[in-house]
């Protein structure tokens, strides 16, 4: 092992090349990371079911059955697409 000239206390150069981030993210970082893309999933889930109603005209439960999901929980899906859509339209007024 190489001492690193001019290091303060005399580092080897594996100790000075540890000391340096390698650019892999931290852990505390990866859990933001799945964060943040689980939201993002849910929101594409959230404008895909509302896409098949609104473009597509499906009914619910062919929205359910294609998205693998419960008629409730796309009647739920679409009660807050709705209902975001509704006060952004009376937030432009």
């Amino acid at each position: 092992m190489r001492v690193s000239a001019g290091a303060p206390g005399g580092y080897t150069e594996d100790e000075f090349l540890a000391g340096i981030p390698d650019g892999r993210p931290t852990p505390e970082e990866l859990v933001s990371f799945r964060e943040r893309l689980a939201i993002v999933g849910d929101v594409v889930a959230r404008l895909e079911v509302a896409r098949l109603k609104f473009v597509e005209d499906l009914p619910e439960k062919e929205i359910a059955t294609l998205r693998g999901m419960t008629r409730s929980c796309v009647a739920g899906r679409l009660k807050r697409v709705r209902k975001a859509l509704r006060q952004a339209l009376e937030d432009d007024d």
